[in-house]
């Protein structure tokens, strides 16, 4: 029987593992062990848990939390930008009465492929405006009043409205007049912004002028019409 033993031994001694072998990782709470498979032979061994398994596994879920986040990002800000009307109770606070920013209405259905074109090309855009304007979906077969209203006869119907009123229009998809509404709504804005800079640069014109600092009242005109 010690022959016999002494024979495993030495066979143990000489037999090597192949160094390209198949395996699967698990964890336990000693480390990670690994489940070598080269054919036939099968061998466990335990691995040092003080690797770098574990700041992959770390770094991989940081991945993996900044992807949702991201995610969730996006998300909220297509929200903001890009809405769509459910009731004729949202077409005053969501397109008439919005004082933010232009709207670009599209009046639209679901059975209009022109209308399933355009689309991603507006939705697009109004993301790349970075909040210059929103755009505002509008379903006819849902919403047949408003349409009626808005005096759609054919769809894709494009609105450029700002404050209540209707500043452009456009019907069918015709990408150079698309984007001259997109041009137009940006202007709008900036209009808008530059408005509420020459509001305060007047305030603070017509105080220093009320303190008699009729140069630093001028020179604040100055700046504020050359501003850009």
């Amino acid at each position: 029987m010690m022959k016999s033993m002494g024979r495993m031994v030495a066979l143990a001694k000489n037999t090597r593992l192949p160094t390209s072998a198949v395996y699967c990782r698990y964890t336990t709470s000693q480390g990670s062990a690994s489940f070598v498979n080269s054919g036939p032979m099968r061998h466990f061994s335990l691995i040092n848990g003080s690797g770098n398994d574990g700041a992959d596994a770390a770094s991989a879920d940081s991945e993996t939390i900044a992807k949702e986040s991201a995610k969730d990002f996006m998300k909220s800000v297509k929200e903001e930008l890009i809405d769509e009307l459910k009731s004729y109770d949202e077409w005053l606070p969501k397109v008439m009465e919005e004082t933010t920013k232009p709207v670009l209405l599209d009046c639209y259905a679901d059975w209009c492929a022109p209308c399933r074109k355009i689309m991603p090309v507006l939705e697009q855009a109004t993301l790349e405006a970075e909040g210059k304007f929103k755009l505002v979906k509008l379903n006819i077969d849902n919403l047949p009043q408003l349409a009626n209203g808005l005096s759609v006869k054919s769809i894709p119907a494009i609105f450029l409205i700002y404050r209540g009123n209707i500043i452009d229009s456009m019907t069918g998809f015709d990408p150079n007049k698309l984007q001259e509404m997109i041009n137009t709504a940006e202007l709008v804005n900036k209009a808008q912004y530059d408005e509420t800079i020459m509001v305060s640069v007047l305030a603070e014109a017509q105080k220093m002028i009320e303190e008699k600092s009729y140069e630093n009242a001028e020179q604040v005109l100055r700046d504020g019409y050359t501003y850009e």
